[in-house]
């Protein structure tokens, strides 16, 4: 009692209905109260104040719990547990089971947050310290309308109860399960698109929607495709330009995800996010992200089933204006529906995918070979492999050491910590003057660390040593020979997630990097001249800083039609100063950006030869100062 005798506890537990959430079980479909069906899960927000100031409302109460009445609430109907306690709180349970009693991403140590669903009721809880996965299965109620008690008991015996209408139906309202996106193609090197997916199994799937988003936010979707052009009978579809879209447009459209529908018009949530490049003229290398990173919850770092990674790598890529991009996922070259000697290079991002998913299995390690003995370039990121490929487990397939130290280039050391979370670069030539930090968009804990065998050096470094004084190894890059090839090849592996580094300067600068060594040059500051050298330019805007107009002069060394186009800090376009035919000569052109706010802009120069292909690309950093 504090030392305070008597202890009089006035304050009640608060139970916030206006909370109250149904969910499909174990989605976030949100289901209304008057039409629930299947097997759900409840959250809903529950405080035990102990003051008037809303600062003392931050307390969870002892006691949380749930019962079903009839509509008159003359009769309970249904109790999940003894009493429909979930939760009585004498002990506590494991760290490992907190976002199975408290709402991930809502929940805080003032916005106590619950899911009633959860668990095998408080005695289960206190006696093994776990909270399992759980859901109120409706099947075991008959359809009618209800009444759903949410009760609430502090330590010295307040009770709070709210009452919240439900109806209980057998209706369809379960949603599809999420579809896998195989892939995003830009199959003519300009506005095609192709998108490919794997069939739902459920029997009464109708069929599927594409939906695009023109900016970097991934924001204000549309609908590109629906169901009834992406039907059940088929696994892909095509598309000359975003003009043949549902909701057409004429803008360049990079960021795409599928969702399934069934015959009652349910929907599925989102795929994951895949991009595609749009261009408008031929002559472009072409690139290939492939998402390999399929593990979520559990004990990994990543807690949900869709991600948008492959984002993060498209919008540091677009920052090279000579590459068109596609999207994958690693299913596809499996599969034989993507070939990976389609493209110039391949970047393969594997998030912490780890032993039990593989990192690389037997099938895509075969393919990889190939491609790298083929002259191909290969960017792999990922914290798990060398603890996947090159040790002995469970899960291990046979040529796992042998892919990994021959084409990989490495040798595995040891499975890092979470303290390894800054990367900066060796004193490789290529890789000069780069930090990252990593872990930010989600954790990272178990950064390998690596060593270079068979020809590979090491580019990165981690901030932490070993405990023989050595650097602790991020990165491994090799060009040569590949197997029993006569062909040269690039290959570049990291051993840690990219897309964890939330600074995007760093990301950018990064896989700048990355393409000089490929020789896949950056267009930012570096420039790219094909067939005329030298013939071509774009010097430095005057002034730079400037506000809020600037003169840019560039050099036209033939009849050409060029193209000047100013791009953010995301490579988002912002504003097309040029898009014509010029003589041979000096010419000027004056920006003013009095619309735009404060920040680092770039102007991109584009040259086409009389049949369309780039002669000439380059671009210049501007810096606008108000």
């Amino acid at each position: 009692n504090g030392g305070l005798q008597p202890y009089n506890d006035s304050y009640f537990p608060k139970i916030y209905e206006s909370t109250v959430g149904f969910f499909v079980e174990g989605t976030k479909y949100s289901l209304p109260a008057n039409g629930l069906a299947g097997k759900i899960d409840i959250k809903i927000k529950i405080e035990d104040p102990n003051g008037v100031s809303t600062s003392y409302g931050n307390n969870a109460p002892y006691i949380v719990g749930y019962k079903i009445w009839n509509a008159d609430k003359s009769e309970i109907i249904y109790s999940q547990f003894p009493d429909g306690i979930v939760y009585r709180f004498d002990l506590k349970p494991i760290d490992d089971d907190v976002h199975n009693t408290y709402v991930k991403g809502e929940a805080t140590l003032s916005n106590p947050v619950y899911w009633l669903t959860n668990g095998n009721g408080a005695d289960y809880i206190n006696q093994n310290l776990r909270v399992n996965n759980n859901s109120l299965n409706t099947e075991l109620i008959p359809e009618g309308e209800y009444q759903l008690e949410v009760f609430a008991e502090d330590a010295l015996g307040n009770h709070s109860k709210k009452f919240i209408p439900i109806t209980i139906t057998r209706n369809d309202v379960a949603p599809p399960s999420v579809p896998t996106l195989l892939a995003i193609i830009n199959y003519d090197n300009q506005k095609s698109l192709k998108v490919m997916w794997k069939n739902n199994t459920e029997p009464d799937i109708k069929g599927y929607r594409l939906y695009y988003s023109v900016n970097t936010q991934l924001s204000s979707w549309a609908l590109a495709a629906d169901e009834s052009m992406l039907t059940k009978d088929i696994d892909n579809l095509s598309f000359n330009s975003p003009i043949e879209f549902i909701t057409p447009t004429n803008k360049n459209i990079y960021f795409f995800y599928l969702t399934a529908v069934d015959s009652a018009g349910n929907e599925s949530e989102r795929s994951d996010i895949y991009s595609r490049s749009s261009k408008v003229n031929n002559g472009f290398r072409k690139g290939l992200i492939v998402d390999g990173f399929d593990r979520f919850g559990g004990s990994g770092s990543y807690q949900y089933s869709t991600h948008s990674f492959n984002t993060s790598y498209f919008i540091s890529i677009t920052m090279t204006d000579s590459i068109v991009l596609s999207s994958c996922a690693n299913e596809s070259v499996t599969l034989n529906k993507v070939d990976l000697n389609d493209y110039d290079f391949v970047v393969w991002f594997l998030g912490d995918e780890s032993t039990t998913d593989n990192t690389f299995d037997s099938n895509e390690q075969s393919e990889i070979a190939d491609y790298l003995k083929n002259g191909g370039n290969l960017f792999v990121s990922g914290s798990e492999v060398g603890w996947d490929l090159d040790r002995t487990h469970s899960y291990s397939q046979p040529a796992d050491t042998l892919f990994y130290r021959h084409y990989l280039k490495s040798h595995f050391v040891d499975d890092g910590n979470s303290s390894m979370n800054i990367v900066q670069s060796s004193d490789h030539t290529y890789f000069q003057n780069l930090s990252m930090t990593i872990g930010q968009i989600y954790p990272e804990d178990y950064p390998d660390d690596i060593n270079p065998t068979n020809g590979g050096e090491v580019i990165l470094n981690y901030n932490q040593q070993r405990t023989n004084g050595e650097k602790r190894n991020a990165g491994i890059a090799y060009k040569g020979k590949f197997g029993d090839s006569q062909t040269e090849g690039g290959m570049i592996y990291i051993s840690f997630p990219l897309e964890t580094v939330n600074n995007l300067s760093q990301r950018n600068l990064f896989m700048q990097k990355v393409f000089q060594y490929f020789d896949i040059a950056s267009d930012v500051n570096e420039t790219i001249s094909k067939n005329i050298p030298n013939e071509f330019d774009i010097l430095q805007n005057f002034p730079n800083p400037f506000n809020p107009s600037t003169k840019i002069n560039f050099i036209s060394g033939k009849p050409s039609h060029i193209k000047l186009e100013i791009f953010d800090l995301l490579g988002q376009s912002v504003a097309v100063l040029a898009d014509n035919f010029y003589q041979p000569g000096n010419h000027e052109i004056i920006w003013n950006a009095s619309g735009l706010s404060s920040g680092i802009y770039f102007v991109r120069m584009l040259s086409f030869n009389q049949s369309g292909s780039l002669d000439f690309s380059k671009t210049i950093q501007l810096i606008l100062l108000k």
